[in-house]
């Protein structure tokens, strides 16, 4: 009964995402289609993004994922992911100190931006074990608190841990003005977007800057 109730919760999930972002990767017009030969191979894809997210769920409940760790190492293994997670955000503050100092597109900031990169990829691949062990805990706690029918939590907890994506912002360099916003892929190297900030101001004579989003 289990198991029904989790892949009827993760197929609900998949086919409203799909009815919500399916328009989310079509072309753009207007404003923002001239920068598209800029920004296409860059930009954030929400269906694909979806479809793999619930992929890799689907993938984690038939492997019982945390059935093969124990119980101490479980808690290592979180601690160790949100420790990456810290480190990562660090090496991201000294990149873009690195670049904001005279001459620091060179060697310094390569490094550390290699050095990100390491931990990035680390991250990645504790990923889907450090969600599976948060997503058991939280139906621990929501069936502790009497919250699940049945015996079992419905819809069961799933979700993915992910950067947001970050946006290319361009307006008119005499106007305080946002004529178009781009959201790219959030692993975006940090010297890259400057590299496309600077392609764009040169080509299409306005101001580019990539930037955080707030939130989706």
């Amino acid at each position: 009964m289990a198991w029904i109730y989790a892949w009827a919760g993760r197929t609900a999930v998949l086919l409203m995402s799909l009815v919500l972002l399916g328009a989310s990767a079509l072309p753009s017009r207007g404003p923002t289609a001239h920068l598209r030969r800029f920004t296409a191979p860059l930009e954030f894809d929400f269906l694909t993004w979806t479809v793999n997210a619930v992929a890799a769920k689907m993938g984690q409940a038939a492997l019982a994922t945390t059935g093969y760790i124990e119980s101490d190492e479980r808690v290592s293994l979180v601690r160790r992911w949100f420790g990456l997670a810290d480190e990562a955000a660090r090496l991201e503050g000294q990149v873009a100190g690195s670049l904001a100092s005279p001459g620091g597109a060179g060697q310094e900031a390569q490094a550390l931006s290699e050095e990100l990169g390491r931990v990035r990829r680390e991250l990645s691949r504790l990923q889907p074990a450090a969600e599976a062990v948060l997503a058991e805990q939280a139906e621990l706690v929501i069936e502790a608190e009497g919250l699940a029918g049945l015996g079992e939590v419905f819809p069961p907890v799933s979700f993915r841990l992910s950067k947001l994506p970050v946006a290319l912002i361009v307006s008119p360099r005499t106007v305080i003005r946002q004529d178009a916003s781009i959201q790219l892929e959030p692993q975006l190297p940090l010297l890259d977007q400057v590299a496309l900030e600077t392609r764009v101001e040169q080509t299409q004579d306005v101001s580019a800057l990539v930037v955080p989003v707030g939130g989706i």
